[in-house]
């Protein structure tokens, strides 16, 4: 595990180790330990990890072994609706659900039809991509991708993001070129402008 960023405020996010996509720990003192994205189940890691509250999965392509961290950890399970999550899923992130109040859901399809996007309200605040950017070369962007579900869509829920005021980002294809802050809103809005 590596530790990525740690807050006065207690917050922390830790890079598990597992490859791509990237799954993170985000360390809510409010909230307990959220997992985002799962690897491969490993009873070490898990017992490395503080309590687990809560597993969300931004999309389906970070979702792994979700029944065995689901009952390793006793966590609820959050996805986005219409996302085609391998394994129980207890919530469904339709734009009322709250982990709680620092700590809510953003839509963010085109990736994948239920792509979400998990975001701790700040100051700073942290927002967790998923695949709907791209952050493997520096700082986020939107960069089309083969298997996207829809590219207009991701296109449009880029204006959003590009509205969005963060500090930190956190994507899929996190790695060691990877730029996560602070101040990334301006970074990720300047490099959706580029494609207007």
């Amino acid at each position: 595990m590596t530790e990525l960023l740690a807050l006065p405020d207690g917050r922390r996010v830790l890079r598990l180790p597992g490859g791509a996509p990237a799954a993170f720990c985000l360390v809510e003192p409010l909230a307990g330990a959220v997992l985002v994205g799962t690897p491969r189940f490993d009873a070490a890691l898990l017992h490395a990890l503080p309590p687990v509250r809560f597993i969300v999965y931004p999309s389906a392509r970070s979702a792994s072994d979700v029944a065995a961290w689901r009952d390793a950890t006793g966590a609820r399970v959050v996805a986005g609706i219409g996302e085609p999550i391998d394994g129980p899923v207890d919530e469904r992130a339709d734009g009322t659900i709250r982990i709680t109040g620092r700590l809510d859901f953003l839509s963010c399809s085109g990736a994948t039809r239920g792509t979400i996007a998990l975001r701790s309200k700040g100051p700073p605040a942290l927002v967790f991509f998923g695949p709907a950017l791209s952050q493997a070369h520096g700082w986020p962007r939107l960069t089309p991708d083969a298997r996207d579900w829809s590219w207009e869509n991701r296109v449009i829920g880029a204006l959003g993001i590009a509205a969005l005021e963060f500090d930190y980002a956190f994507c899929d294809d996190h790695g060691a070129a990877s730029r996560i802050g602070p101040r990334a809103a301006p970074q990720v809005a300047a490099a959706i402008e580029t494609l207007s």
